[in-house]
């Protein structure tokens, strides 16, 4: 089976990546640095459905607010292809926001030889505080938007 390169497109292919490696690759090498007992004695399907639900929580919070944030005006919503394009838009985005939240709690757990627990609660920490910073910028950002248009 041949595939054509000419016909493959840019986004898809970076969105899966992106997905591939703050989804499934983070979650293993969370796994293997705060545990690596576990990360060896598991088989394949337990350990990628314990690697996967260690971020896929991340991944979702993160592209909802994305997805909130490119949503937010009325004038998106009943458009059907506005909609799947801020679909799509929101899950590389999410996926993108939850690379430096696992891979920050990943450095830190190695260089100071953390518990599973304390890797969990820094990931939670550095989440939260990603979570603020970004729904102030998005949300900032809009009402300062709302009143320039209420001045025309």
């Amino acid at each position: 089976m041949e595939i054509d390169i000419d016909k493959i497109k840019a986004f898809p292919v970076i969105t899966f990546l992106t997905l591939f490696c703050g989804v499934f690759i983070s979650g293993f090498l969370f796994i293997y640095v705060f545990n690596d007992e576990i990360f060896l004695s598991l088989d394949l399907f337990r350990l990628t459905a314990l690697a996967v639900s260690i971020t896929i929580p991340l991944f979702s919070i993160n592209g909802f607010l994305i997805l909130m944030g490119l949503t937010k005006d009325e004038e998106n919503a009943p458009n059907n292809d506005a909609f799947h394009r801020a679909f799509a838009a929101s899950m590389y985005l999410g996926s993108l926001m939850t690379i430096p939240v696992i891979y920050i709690s990943i450095l830190i757990g190695y260089f100071f030889e953390l518990t599973e627990k304390q890797g969990i609660l820094l990931a939670i920490i550095i989440e939260v505080t990603l979570l603020i910073s970004v729904s102030i910028l998005i949300f900032h950002d809009s009402s300062k938007t709302k009143k320039k248009n209420d001045s025309r």
